[in-house]
């Protein structure tokens, strides 16, 4: 990859570091790493912030997937347009701060050697989001070459969604879990986004630990982020009557509902609610 690639400042991976992090912690029973490593992440990827808006961009193009090389096109020069509008002065300055808080907070020496599947792909968006910013001093072969990379990965082929329902026994030993939170994102990385292979993985710890205070604030704040989003929408959107009243019944559910049994079904409908939170951000 480029020398301009700092696995440090590559929010997608920092992202998925804190969560892989998160996972470990759980597995091997350090909950107040676990904790640690949640505030961070809640705090340095909250809305508002410039880290927060461009993992969004990034987590765009890392999940998305169609079948025409024409959508591929207008998809990448909206992210190459919506990466010139962060504030750059910023978004550096916030990404300091969350360096200096993992490596100060969370001491790890191995957190940014941690092995990704994906690097390539995780790579080449910060790459591209970098160079885009960079206008005229970046090499354009190279560039040209990296968007060809991600346009053949937004046009692979999709896989199906997990079963839950398969991960649900209590009683499974550390090994199986470890190794379940472990391969689960890689063999589901194609549509699963970080967040929900976030969830999913705190999910599979926390039920065999049979502590879900972690699980249940994560989901708390998938609720909380879902409402904003249909708010947000529904204040600065036109929508019709019927989607209208689609996402008022999804508001009156998330306020009405009862959270507070954490099992496969509540995780699944929590997968949704990011799954509508990404959609109306988009």
């Amino acid at each position: 990859m480029s020398k301009s690639h700092n696995k440090k400042r590559n929010v997608g991976l920092v992202y998925e570091f804190l969560v892989r992090y998160i996972s470990r912690a759980l597995v091997e029973g350090r909950q107040d790493d676990a904790e640690s490593a949640v505030k961070i992440l809640n705090r340095r990827f909250k809305p508002g912030t410039q880290i927060y808006s461009e993992f969004r961009l990034f987590n765009s193009l890392l999940t998305t997937t169609v079948s025409s090389a024409n959508v591929v096109n207008s998809i990448i020069t909206e992210a190459r347009n919506a990466a010139k509008r962060v504030n750059l002065k910023k978004l550096d300055k916030e990404k300091s701060i969350l360096i200096r808080e993992i490596n100060h907070g969370l001491r790890d020496p191995i957190f940014f050697k941690q092995q990704v599947p994906e690097y390539k792909i995780y790579a080449t968006i910060q790459t591209l989001l970098n160079d885009w910013r960079a206008g005229g001093a970046v090499d354009i072969a190279k560039m040209a070459t990296y968007e060809d990379g991600l346009t053949r990965w937004i046009l692979r082929e999709k896989v199906e969604l997990p079963d839950l329902n398969d991960h649900k026994d209590k009683d499974v030993n550390t090994v199986v879990v470890d190794i379940m939170v472990e391969k689960l994102g890689q063999k589901y990385s194609g549509i699963l986004t970080p967040s929900q292979r976030d969830l999913i993985k705190t999910y599979a710890a926390s039920s065999h630990y049979g502590d879900g205070s972690v699980i249940s604030k994560m989901m708390k704040r998938v609720r909380s982020d879902a409402l904003s989003a249909m708010r947000e929408f529904t204040s600065t959107n036109d929508t019709d009557e019927i989607l209208t009243e689609k996402l008022s019944k999804a508001v009156l559910l998330i306020e009405s509902g009862n959270f507070t049994t954490v099992d496969d079904v509540t995780v699944e409908n929590h997968l949704k609610f990011i799954k509508l939170v990404e959609e109306l951000q988009s």
